[in-house]
């Protein structure tokens, strides 16, 4: 019976012996060389989160009303701390009220970063229309995001009511807000969004952080006279507007 256990424990030892050299033999895993990085953007009106359908004031005092805010972002690249630049191609986003606000920028190499670029638009959108995608940002929207008589996708567009009279309601004043900037000359680049040096890590929740003001899109606007424009109907306004836009965008 002595004999039995000691054949029984020799066994055993030998199995987990041969277990263990197994588990050494084993192809290792390769370290990540990637991992995702989410963009988390936050629509706001001056310091405080952006309502639709609620008087708001404008850099120049004027009232006004929001129904719909949206604006296609694009040609994104990342900035590393030794300044090389990485793009992240074929990145397109639409940032829209009454939608999710988080997104996606794809597998980014690890590593540690100092800040990010991107446009407003892009002529390269212009080489399809929204019939040619069954989903997705660029697929048709609701409001629409494409100019139906073919001048391209629209890549800033904001809708709402000018409240002309001053009596705290915008809609009843039949002084529509519509401003609708687009095509191939106007993609209205962000130079660069500084921030504090952020890492991407293979185990980390790798989110950038950025404030969208709207409110600073209509500094230098006076909403009395300009409330309109399609881009080619009032370059003006539309040209005043894209001034603004590199000052929308900030790093929480």
């Amino acid at each position: 019976m002595k004999k039995a256990t000691l054949y029984t424990a020799a066994v055993a030892v030998a199995f987990l012996l041969s277990c263990a050299r197994d588990e050494d033999n084993k192809p290792q895993e390769p370290a990540a060389t990637h991992a995702e990085l989410l963009l988390d953007s936050h629509l706001k009106w001056g310091s405080a989160p952006l309502e639709t359908q609620t008087l708001l004031v404008s850099t120049g005092e004027d009232s006004l009303s929001l129904d719909y805010a949206g604006m296609y972002l694009t040609d994104f690249v990342l900035i590393q701390e030794d300044n090389t630049e990485l793009p992240l191609s074929g990145q397109v986003i639409l940032l829209k009220t009454g939608s999710e606000q988080a997104f996606s920028l794809g597998q980014v190499p690890i590593g540690t970063y100092k800040g990010v670029r991107f446009s407003v638009g892009s002529a390269a959108l212009n080489t399809k229309q929204p019939i040619d995608y069954e989903s997705g940002p660029l697929a048709l929207q609701d409001p629409g995001m494409w100019w139906t008589w073919n001048s391209g996708y629209i890549f800033m567009r904001l809708d709402g009511w000018v409240d002309m009279d001053g009596d705290g309601v915008a809609s009843d004043d039949n002084s529509p807000l519509t401003l609708h900037l687009g095509t191939n000359n106007f993609a209205m680049p962000v130079s660069s969004l500084e921030t504090t040096s952020f890492v991407i890590s293979a185990d980390g929740h790798n989110t950038l952080h950025m404030n969208v003001d709207l409110r600073e899109l209509l500094n230098g606007v006076d909403l009395a006279t300009e409330r309109v424009t399609h881009t080619g109907n009032n370059l003006p306004l539309a040209n005043k507007i894209k001034t603004n836009v590199p000052s929308v965008f900030s790093a929480e």
